[in-house]
């Protein structure tokens, strides 16, 4: 992960074979490197979610846990950036909340159905979360040494 907002040019990298994080915290300081447990709390987010529970896979299942119990609605067509999207709205029955997360509201790609932009939503119906995915690439070539510790 490049992160852009809270710190940005921060640098994350999850290895599942040795279930550790590599965090280089400053882009202008590249040999400063930690080597971290997942639930380390530099690497969770303020609500606990965990780097390696934070894959496309682990999203798409928490929609479809909150899908189970609730109401899922096809909105409307939109673009994000020059993809068409479609808008998807996944509500949790009256008092189901996943994580603090009651409600989505996904931007689905037209062609590969992956989030161009996701909104989590508490139950008050306040934001509490927003991804935006650009320049999504699929089967990266990623170097090795991104994964060595």
């Amino acid at each position: 992960m490049d992160f852009i907002n809270p710190y940005n040019g921060a640098q994350l990298v999850y290895n599942p074979v040795s279930n550790k994080v590599r965090l280089r915290p400053f882009s202008f300081a590249k040999l400063l490197v930690l080597s971290l447990s997942p639930d380390n709390r530099l690497v969770k987010s303020a609500r606990g979610h965990r780097v390696d529970a934070s894959d496309l896979g682990s999203f798409l299942q928490q929609v479809q846990q909150l899908q189970q119990h609730g109401k899922t609605t096809v909105e409307e067509e939109t673009t994000v950036g020059r993809n068409g999207a479609l808008i998807v709205s996944v509500v949790g029955d009256k008092d189901i909340v996943l994580t603090g997360v009651h409600s989505y509201r996904l931007l689905l790609d037209k062609t590969t159905l992956l989030p161009l932009k996701t909104m989590a939503y508490d139950h008050n119906g306040n934001l509490i979360d927003e991804v935006l995915t650009e320049n999504l690439e699929l089967n990266p070539e990623l170097a090795d040494e991104l994964f060595q510790f």
